[in-house]
C-alpha cells in the first residue's frame, strides 16, 4: 500500500513537472509566467523543488530547464530574483545553469548570468569542463538529441565569460585541455583566439608574480652585519 502511494507521489510530481517543462520547451513564456511567477515566489519555489526531485531530470533545476530555451531576460531575470539558489545549482552531472547557456550561444543569456555569478564561470562540470570548455567545444553534446553546434562562438561570447572571471581560461578539463585549444580545433576567428591567448598570458602573468612574491616572503629574515 505504502508502496503504492509512493509511486502515485511520483507520477503526480512528475506529471506536474512536465506539463511546466513543456510550456518552457515550446517556448510559450506567457503562460509560464502566468502560472508560475505572476503570485510571488511560492509557486516558483515549489516547482522547483518538484523538478529537482524527479530522477529522470537528474537533478537538473528549472534555471537549467528554463535556459535551454533561451528565455526572455524579463523572466530569467525574475525567476533568478526569486530564487537566486537556482543559479549555482548543479545537476548530476555537475553542470550549472551556465554551461547550458554556453550550449545555447545564447549571448544575453550568457551575460545575465555570468554577470549574476561570476563564480559559475570556473564551476566545472563531472569532466572538469567550464562553460567557457563548453562554448569553445562545438563537439559538445549536453542533451540527447542535440547536434554538433555548426558555427564556433563568436568574440562577444567568449568575452561575456571571460570579464566576469577571467581564471576560467587556464583551467584544463580531464583531457587536459584549455578553452583556447578547443576555440583553435572549433576553428574560431583570429580576433577570438587572441582574445583568448590574451587572457591565458595575463593570467599566467599574475600567477608567476604571485608565486615569485610568495617564495620572497619565505626568505628568512638574516641581520645585516657591517
Amino acid at each position: 500500500m505504502r508502496a503504492a502511494s509512493h509511486d502515485a507521489a511520483i507520477a503526480a510530481r512528475t506529471a506536474t513537472a512536465t506539463y511546466y517543462l513543456d510550456l518552457i520547451a515550446s517556448r510559450r513564456w506567457f503562460s509560464f509566467e502566468h502560472h508560475i511567477l505572476r503570485d510571488g515566489d511560492n509557486k516558483l519555489k515549489q516547482l522547483a523543488q518538484v523538478v529537482a526531485s524527479v530522477p529522470e531530470f537528474n537533478d537538473m533545476s528549472l534555471l537549467h530547464a528554463i535556459v535551454r530555451h533561451r528565455p526572455p531576460l524579463s523572466i530569467l531575470s525574475r525567476v533568478i530574483e526569486m530564487d537566486p539558489e537556482l543559479v549555482d545549482a548543479k545537476d548530476s552531472f555537475g553542470r550549472t545553469a551556465l554551461h547550458v547557456a554556453a550550449s545555447t550561444y545564447d549571448i544575453s543569456t550568457i551575460q545575465f548570468l555570468a554577470a549574476v555569478g561570476p563564480q559559475s564561470c570556473a564551476a566545472q562540470d563531472i569532466d572538469e569542463k567550464t562553460p567557457l570548455h563548453i562554448l569553445c567545444d562545438v563537439s559538445t553534446i549536453l542533451f540527447e538529441g542535440d547536434a554538433w553546434r555548426e558555427r564556433p562562438p563568436t568574440l562577444e561570447m567568449v568575452k561575456a565569460l571571460l570579464s566576469p572571471n577571467m581564471n576560467s581560461v587556464v583551467i584544463e578539463d580531464s583531457n587536459e585541455a584549455n578553452a583556447l585549444e578547443y576555440a583553435i580545433l572549433s576553428k574560431c576567428d583570429v580576433k577570438t583566439v587572441k582574445t583568448l591567448q590574451a587572457a591565458t598570458h595575463t593570467i599566467m602573468k599574475k600567477r608567476s608574480e604571485q608565486t615569485s612574491n610568495n617564495n620572497q616572503m619565505k626568505k628568512p629574515y638574516r641581520r645585516v652585519t657591517s
